[in-house]
């Protein structure tokens, strides 16, 4: 009447919770390849560089939020 079906166990197991995990894995690198731009940048890092890398780094949250959600 409403469509129901059980799924079996195998299948289950291979659910995965609708993470996107090339995603997830995408942003945590985006993110980890800007702190270590940042680290092993001159104390004088320019107003516009710094702000390239805060906005890079925003992305890359993003792009591990929307992994995790979809």
């Amino acid at each position: 009447m409403n469509n129901f079906i059980e799924i079996s166990e195998n299948e289950a197991l291979n659910i995965d919770g609708g993470w996107d995990w090339g995603l997830v894995l995408l942003g945590a690198t985006l993110v980890v390849e800007v702190v270590a731009v940042a680290a092993s940048a001159p104390v004088s890092l320019p107003v516009l560089a710094a702000g390239g890398l805060c906005a890079a780094s925003a992305v890359g949250g993003a792009a591990i939020g929307y992994g995790a959600t979809h």
